[in-house]
């Protein structure tokens, strides 16, 4: 469902930049693995959680779906080859 309020769009935005700071954190201090794939993850986060808060400021549904997808895609695709709790489960089905 879209935001149903400027107040809700806002909170949006907010979290979507919060996201990108937050990859940048991965990309910092003890955080930061030093590995190119760990890098391109956490950059593509920051990439698409920003492009999330333009179109969340800009009240656009389709385009705020759209970098929803692509921070799904790149967080999961890290998760699976980083989180232990995942690279340790069995292959579904």
């Amino acid at each position: 469902n879209a935001p149903a309020s400027d107040a809700d769009w806002d909170r949006v935005a907010a979290n979507a930049v919060m996201l990108a700071e937050s990859g940048l954190m991965l990309m910092s201090g003890p955080r930061d693995l030093k590995q190119p794939e760990w890098t391109q993850y956490a950059s593509e986060m920051v990439r698409h959680a920003r492009t999330a808060a333009e179109a969340a400021q800009k009240r656009d549904v389709d385009a705020l779906l759209a970098a929803g997808d692509e921070i799904y895609t790149s967080c999961d695709t890290c998760h699976n080859k980083y989180m232990p709790a995942k690279v340790a489960a069995p292959p579904p089905g």
